[in-house]
């Protein structure tokens, strides 16, 4: 039997490695990346809540490169409720979270690339969509301290409810009430139901300046207890909001709130390998929801089933089917090289405070570099 040639050797030795590497950026999954894309925001106004400087580059670097992208043309908010001063280094962290959120496209519309020298337009100090509360008392950086989900929730309507709207609560009034929107500056209470002419009854809603809130899920990627208030704290304004819209599942005023997925440790740290994962979950999920509408659609009326007659004639229902189905309730954002090397240097080069030796092995090892999904949540009233 003929020996391997030592350069082929070295090839066979070198390939899986490099492939495994590769791949993930190069495999085209053309339904999910063409329904997903569809179904991700834009023309809107976006507000990302996070607990301490660097969590924008460290977790959500490939939700605010996407989001950000000039063909979006979203408006997105960092909102971060400490300074991240547990060591001393608040007013450094701060301006190191202005600096971070400009190279991943928050407040400016020519962020900067990799290996480019940035431009004070680029990175501005401070940034004009970047707001960081500055309160020990409410707010300590602290991983044993559980922030109160009422007070976050008052930082979210004092940053984003600017306005009144008078909404009558019968339909059919509905033009009428939106003639008197402005009534309180006449003299009414803020807050209060409205009489207008007619005698007719208006409910007074917030007017919300963002369409979608984003934030971590119920185990904040890491479980730190800042991360987890973050969630409960959302979901409070939430419910605040459905409370004052008179019942309201999804009342148009109320924003979308999105939480970015915690895994468990092992893909926590696979690296850009999670892309096929995540990308392998969502299809999954999709098909199975398009499975289950296709059986429901074949036992419904004569009427309903035939007008979903192609659809019920599909031998499988597709992956396709099941994200048109979900209606962006469940998003992904991939970095691609370039993008991956902007969220580097949004930690190196912005974050330098922060660069002990095991954030270079965040880097390199973490799929939250690489790849997010975020779900839509559905807040109910309680």
């Amino acid at each position: 039997m003929p020996l391997i040639p030592p350069q082929l050797q070295v090839l066979l030795f070198f390939l899986p490695p490099f492939l495994s590497i590769i791949l993930p950026f190069c495999i085209p999954v053309p339904k999910l990346h063409h329904i997903n894309n569809d179904a991700i925001p834009s023309n809107s106004r976006i507000a990302l809540l996070i607990a301490h400087p660097d969590d924008e580059a460290m977790f959500f670097s490939p939700t605010l490169l996407d989001l950000t992208s000039p063909e979006r043309g979203n408006i997105v908010d960092v909102l971060c409720l400490s300074d991240g001063n547990a060591a001393g280094l608040g007013p450094i962290r701060t301006n190191e979270l202005h600096a971070s959120a400009g190279r991943l496209g928050v407040g400016v519309s020519d962020p900067v690339q990799p290996g480019e020298t940035p431009t004070a337009e680029q990175l501005p100090i401070p940034n004009p969509r970047v707001t960081v509360v500055n309160d020990s008392v409410r707010f300590p950086d602290d991983m044993h301290t559980v922030w109160n989900a009422g007070d976050i929730a008052d930082v979210l309507r004092e940053k984003y409810i600017t306005a009144t709207t008078n909404l009558n609560s019968r339909a059919e009034d509905v033009k009428e009430s939106v003639g008197g929107a402005w009534g309180w500056l006449k003299g009414s209470k803020k807050g209060s139901d409205v009489d207008v002419e007619k005698g007719k009854n208006h409910h007074v809603l917030p007017a919300t300046d963002i369409d979608y809130l984003i934030t971590f899920d119920d185990r904040g990627v890491s479980s730190h207890p800042n991360h987890i208030s973050l969630n409960h704290g959302a979901k409070e304004f939430i419910k605040q909001l459905q409370r004052e819209s008179g019942g309201e599942k999804s009342p148009p005023h109320v924003p979308r709130l999105y939480t970015l997925s915690s895994v468990n440790i092992f893909r926590k740290y696979t690296a850009m390998m999670d892309i096929l994962t995540t990308r392998y979950l969502i299809g999954k999920q999709a098909r199975s929801i398009a499975a289950a509408e296709k059986k429901s659609l074949g036992v419904e009326s004569f009427g309903t089933w035939l007008s979903n007659l192609p659809f019920i004639l599909k031998a499988h229902a597709t992956t396709k089917d099941g994200l048109e189905l979900m209606e962006g309730d469940w998003l992904m954002f991939q970095n691609n090289v370039v993008r991956y090397r902007m969220a580097r240097g949004a930690m190196t080069e912005a974050h330098k405070s922060q660069m002990v030796w095991f954030r270079h092995g965040w880097i390199a090892l973490s799929r939250y570099m690489y790849v997010n999904d975020i779900r839509r949540v559905y807040v109910n009233e309680e």
